[in-house]
């Protein structure tokens, strides 16, 4: 049976400049990335999503509980007054 490791990049989406650091990684000739894991409720998640949608690499979803605002609608017993978690 063969064997293979899954390296997953985290919090994808997370910044303008982090999404910066994977596609810099992912072009990269010695680039492990198979999966990255896409933070959906951050500031450059959509220019991820975006780039997701393009490209052939498995995206899982990162579920955050602890910052930024939520993608659903009247969490109220999660969110502070802002509408942050």
């Amino acid at each position: 049976m063969k064997k293979s490791v899954i390296v997953t990049g985290h919090d994808f989406g997370l910044s303008r400049a982090v999404n910066a650091g994977f596609y810099y990684a992912l072009n990269h000739p010695e680039n492990i990335i198979t999966d990255l894991s896409l933070l959906a409720n951050a500031p450059g998640s959509l220019e991820a999503a975006k780039f997701a949608k393009s490209s052939q690499i498995s995206i899982s979803l990162c579920i955050n509980l602890t910052k930024y605002k939520p993608l659903s609608h009247n969490p109220a017993s999660l969110i502070d007054k802002q509408g942050d978690f």
